[in-house]
């Protein structure tokens, strides 16, 4: 619920899924428990990496344009203005592209 990321190794990731546990499972590789209750979800690297879910307030979108969250709405950054949720998806979903935006050639 604190919204930490742990990594854990693939041994680790099929005992967890081996168990029903909703109570405390002990992870060797974080040196500590984990209250399997409060887990959100359980992620490969790959998929984990590719998008980065959040409740967001500012956020860079996919053509380059910083968005901030006024007042459940998302706006430009700079010019104020309010921004399309048909035209950026991710506002709508409150994702973030994590890898970098390149520049196409």
């Amino acid at each position: 619920m604190s919204g930490d990321t742990l990594k854990i190794t693939e041994e680790e990731y099929k005992k967890l899924g081996a168990t029903s546990s909703k109570g405390l499972v002990h992870i060797s590789s974080i040196g500590g428990s984990v209250n399997m209750s409060s887990v959100e979800s359980i992620l490969p690297d790959e998929i984990a990496e590719e998008l980065e879910f959040r409740n967001a307030k500012e956020m860079t979108l996919h053509d380059g344009t910083h968005a901030v969250r006024k007042f459940g709405s998302w706006v430009d950054k700079f010019s104020g203005a309010r921004l399309d949720a048909n035209y950026y998806p991710e506002i709508a979903k409150d994702m973030r592209p994590v890898k970098e935006i390149k520049q196409l050639r």
